[in-house]
């Protein structure tokens, strides 16, 4: 990989961070707020609802406003990275964890996370953050599963990152398992921009993400990086 693809990568990946925390902030300072000012005003307007019907539409509405501030919440959280600084990638990942679990309660999540100690240089820990992230998106959309095994491995010159689900899966070429950067042409044309979106997040703090698949077996998806990188 040239050096000047790999400086338009990690441009590339800075900008889509930025942007993030941008839309997280326009949707906490707009939406979010506009929200919480007209369940302010419902809230004086049950004093005037005289007949039970009209208390059940109140009550219905809301419902949904509150539904609906929950999903901006929760856009928010996913939008913007958490303080991994401060309480490192464990803690971190140990709360996305739990907040995925309120929001799938049908999915067991079973977690294997080492202590990081606040060790990893922040590239590789918002790295393994947002890995993590679109393994749990991918198998909540797409793996119809019941349970999911997260682990995280330290030792001294490595971080080791494995996301496993007993989903639906898919049928992998027959060169998987496969891993990145040679895997970048298939996982395109395959249309699993998921996975070509971490394998760019693995590349750009020299790790390599590898991928296991089968039809009815569910998916493996594991991050292998140095843990002091460029």
């Amino acid at each position: 990989m040239t050096a000047s693809w790999t400086e338009t990568r990690n441009c590339l990946l800075e900008s889509q961070e930025a942007e993030r925390q941008r839309l997280a902030q326009a949707l906490h300072d707009g939406p979010l707020q506009e929200l919480h000012s007209l369940d302010f005003g419902l809230v004086a307007l049950a004093r005037h609802l005289g007949d039970e019907a009209a208390r059940d539409q109140w009550n219905a509405m809301r419902a949904t406003l509150h539904a609906v501030s929950r999903q901006l919440r929760n856009l928010c959280q996913d939008l913007r990275p958490p303080a991994l600084g401060p309480f490192g990638l464990t803690a971190v990942l140990q709360s996305y964890a739990e907040n995925f679990q309120r929001r799938h309660p049908t999915i067991q999540l079973d977690l294997d996370l080492a202590e990081d100690g606040q060790r990893l240089p922040q590239p590789v820990r918002l790295a393994c953050y947002r890995i993590c992230q679109q393994g749990l998106r991918n198998i909540a959309q797409h793996a119809t599963a019941t349970r999911v095994q997260i682990s995280l491995r330290l030792d001294t010159n490595e971080v080791v990152l494995t996301i496993e689900d007993n989903g639906a899966g898919f049928a992998a070429p027959d060169t998987w398992p496969a891993t990145w950067p040679e895997s970048t042409i298939e996982w395109a044309n395959d249309g699993r921009f998921g996975l070509f979106e971490c394998g760019q997040r693995a590349a750009a703090i020299n790790g390599q993400l590898t991928v296991e698949a089968r039809p009815g077996y569910g998916v493996r998806l594991q991050l292998t990086a140095p843990i002091h990188t460029a």
